[in-house]
Formats: C-alpha cells, sequence, structure tokens
C-alpha cells in the first residue's frame, strides 16, 4: 500500500483480520434489522440543523465511492447534509473505509476539519504561536 511502511501495513492487516474473523457483535443484527426494512426513527440528517442550533459542529467524511453517499430522492447524501448546515469532506479513491482506502487523504481532510473548526480557530487566536500544524 503506497505511502504506509510495510510493517505498519502488516500491524492494520493483522488487526483488521482478527476484527473481521471474530464472531459479529451489534453489527451482525443489522443484517436483521435491513431485512425487515429497518427506518430510523430520527435520522441523523435532520437532526444536522438543531445540533448546529445548540453550537454543536457537524462534519460527515465519505469516501468518493463509499455505498453510504448514495440518492436520496434523487440528491446524494452528502449534498443534502452541506444544504443542513454539516461539513461535509470527500476523501478521494476512498470506500468506506477510509483509514485503509487512502488513509494519507483521509488524515488531510480530518487535519482540515479541525483546522475549520470554531474550537481550533479560537485555540488559535488565544495563542501566542499564531499556527498549529497537525503531523502525520
Amino acid at each position: 500500500m503506497p505511502g504506509i511502511p510495510r510493517d505498519d501495513f502488516d500491524t492494520m492487516y493483522n488487526y483488521f483480520t482478527q476484527i473481521f474473523m471474530r464472531k459479529g457483535s451489534s453489527e451482525s443484527s443489522l443484517h436483521s434489522l435491513f431485512e425487515y426494512g429497518i427506518i430510523p426513527y430520527t435520522p441523523i440528517i435532520d437532526s444536522v440543523k438543531d445540533f448546529k442550533e445548540q453550537g454543536i459542529e457537524v462534519s460527515f467524511h465519505y469516501g468518493t465511492r463509499d455505498w453510504m453517499d448514495t440518492e436520496f430522492n434523487g440528491e446524494k447524501v452528502s449534498q443534502i447534509l452541506k444544504e443542513e448546515g454539516a461539513d461535509v469532506y470527500m476523501v478521494d479513491d476512498a470506500d468506506h473505509h477510509l483509514y485503509f482506502d487512502n488513509p494519507q487523504e483521509m488524515m488531510c481532510r480530518l487535519n482540515e476539519d479541525l483546522l475549520n473548526s470554531k474550537a481550533v480557530k479560537d485555540q488559535l487566536a488565544s495563542s501566542n504561536r499564531g499556527h498549529y500544524s497537525f503531523s502525520f
């Protein structure tokens, strides 16, 4: 995998193998729930404006091929989230597992998200250094 040292890749590979090979827990119930047409009582997409009104920053990170960013009534979920006031970050060349599909760009998008957050901007404004950077 480009950009990841071989030792780190092997460690990550072993970690995911252990997770995915174990007996399922709550994620096993999802198949059963979706089989019966589960519909959430309160989808998070309907709560974004409420969160924003309470001063809670809302961000979503998707891969450009993520199955979660599907069309909903003819419009991409990411576009609806943006219209609701959420920050949406897209990671190129990634599916649902951003950390595995494109870890370098995922870290860049997380960095961008953090640097755009009000909390970090307030911290930077009050610090004497005047700048902040993350190292990955």
